[in-house]
């Protein structure tokens, strides 16, 4: 007992780092798990537009539907391109980042690719 009366700065000290440790970890991977599902929904919403349909010949114009295909890669490019940037840390980065590539290749932008 004459011990802990000796050392009781220290004996506080370390339960009041381990908690502060906790509580941050506990932070860190709250806003991981919060950046992460944005990123997840932006990515969806990118593969939902590359995934688009494409009108029929003499259809009225209908939202989400596109004329042509390069159209729709354009659309859908601008989202992966912004979604890479934006969460590129993130596994739902590195899979826009993928899917802009893929659709710079389909409008033609090669040179683009070499430049990422």
């Amino acid at each position: 007992m004459s011990w802990l009366s000796g050392h009781r700065s220290g004996v506080q000290r370390w339960p009041i780092v381990f908690v502060a440790v906790l509580v941050v970890g506990a932070l860190a991977i709250g806003y991981w798990a919060w950046d992460s599902n944005k990123a997840d929904t932006a990515l969806g919403t990118a593969l939902d537009a590359y995934t688009a349909p494409l009108a029929q010949p003499g259809a009225p114009a209908t939202a989400g539907v596109y004329a042509t295909a390069g159209d729709r890669a354009k659309a859908a490019n601008q989202q992966f391109a912004a979604v890479a940037q934006q969460y590129g840390w993130l596994a739902e980065g590195a899979k826009a980042h993928y899917f802009a590539g893929v659709t710079y290749e389909q409008l033609g932008k090669t040179a683009r690719l070499r430049q990422s």
